[in-house]
């Protein structure tokens, strides 16, 4: 049994870095999509700021949002309806927070969308590692985690964040503002 969630609300986005790395562009292109980067918003009652929950270099971490925004452009975020109860997914999600980033998985990634475009066939990525994760993982694990309909077929192993962002769109909204 899960405790009582005593934050706010959970709400996830998509970004991309304000500085350039050879990854970000290099994902954008294969997707087509302005962002390359997918997190989780989190209000934190405890210390009373907002947290963004996903992957950087240093693995699957919180860290304080208004730092996330120094170093990102924020493309877009999605205020999901509380009736999702996204807390049951989180509660398994944060035993994962201290998880390496999945940077050979990230690779095999590549198999997947190309097989997805080329095919439209998913595949098994053939280099994920069940110890470490990359952001659409992380997100899709707490989509499925909390049973929402709308992820069903969701994978979070083979989620892209362009598959994440389908089921994202496809869910009721929260009726409170976002940021």
């Amino acid at each position: 049994m899960n405790p009582a969630w005593r934050g706010g609300r959970i709400r996830i986005g998509v970004s991309s870095p304000k500085r350039w790395n050879p990854l970000s562009p290099l994902l954008r292109r294969i997707m087509g999509t302005p962002y390359s980067h997918i997190w989780i918003l989190l209000e934190d009652a405890l210390f009373d700021i907002d947290l963004m929950l996903g992957t950087e270099k240093i693995g699957f971490v919180p860290l304080p949002y208004e730092r996330f925004l120094e170093e990102n452009n924020v493309i877009q975020v999605w205020d999901p309806d509380p009736s999702y109860k996204l807390e049951v997914g989180l509660y398994e999600l944060v035993k994962r927070i201290g998880q390496p980033y999945d940077k050979v998985g990230l690779l095999g990634m590549a198999w997947v969308v190309a097989f997805a475009r080329w095919f439209k066939r998913k595949v098994r990525n053939p280099l994920a590692s069940a110890h470490a994760m990359w952001c659409s993982e992380a997100v899709a694990f707490l989509l499925t985690k909390s049973a929402v309909p709308e992820a069903a077929m969701l994978v979070p192993e083979r989620a892209t964040p362009e598959d994440v962002v389908a089921v994202l769109d496809g869910m009721k909204s929260s009726p409170q503002a976002s940021p």
